[in-house]
């Protein structure tokens, strides 16, 4: 059985990826917006719209994985209570 602070370290690290997921997207629209807005010449529309679309998919992710890290803590709660 591993040890308290193995899972801790676990979450940990998984939510540190998670950070580096929400701000990758973030930083995925930006540089897609400004390429759009390079070829189409629409200054900063299509910035605006990558940020916030980044915004999305990064939240996205984060809830996704929060639910997940909840689902685990749930397991772990029932099994420790014997149910």
């Amino acid at each position: 059985m591993r040890s308290r602070q193995d899972i801790e370290a676990e979450r940990l690290a998984g939510a540190w990826a998670k950070s580096g997921d929400f701000f990758g997207a973030i930083l995925a629209g930006l540089l897609l917006g400004l390429l759009g807005d390079s070829l189409a010449g629409t200054s900063p529309i299509l910035v605006i719209v990558g940020v916030i679309a980044g915004f999305g998919v990064g939240f996205q992710k984060m809830f996704e994985f929060s639910k997940k890290i909840e689902e685990q803590a749930e397991m772990a709660r029932s099994e420790r209570d014997g149910r």
